[in-house]
């Protein structure tokens, strides 16, 4: 199945669709707050920079990157997801210090 992607001016089409949808559910029941994210995809080009620059930066591998995310929100949740990343890089730091370090 192929991926549609949107241009701008469609997203913000969408806008008052979501509004009209939001309307007939409070109509239905209650509904205290919403929220509705629009992403545009990046370029496969973008998403590879992206990729390389992380590798070199943080220098972890995609597999550590994401099982660190994946169980960080599992513990914490959104922040486990966003503090996962440089808690392990800076674990590895530690690790790869001490290894130098032992006589």
């Amino acid at each position: 199945m192929a991926t549609r992607r949107f241009t701008i001016d469609e997203a913000n089409a969408l806008i008052p669709r979501l509004e009209m949808l939001m309307e007939r559910l409070q109509q239905a029941a209650p509904v205290r707050s919403a929220a509705a994210t629009v992403m545009l995809p990046a370029s496969e080009f973008g998403r590879a920079a992206m990729d390389e620059l992380h590798q070199q930066t943080v220098n972890l591998h995609p597999i550590v990157t994401l099982t660190a995310v994946i169980v960080g929100s599992q513990l914490l949740g959104i922040v486990g997801a966003f503090l996962a990343v440089p808690m392990v890089a800076v674990g590895r730091a530690v690790y790869r210090t001490l290894e130098q370090h032992d006589p």
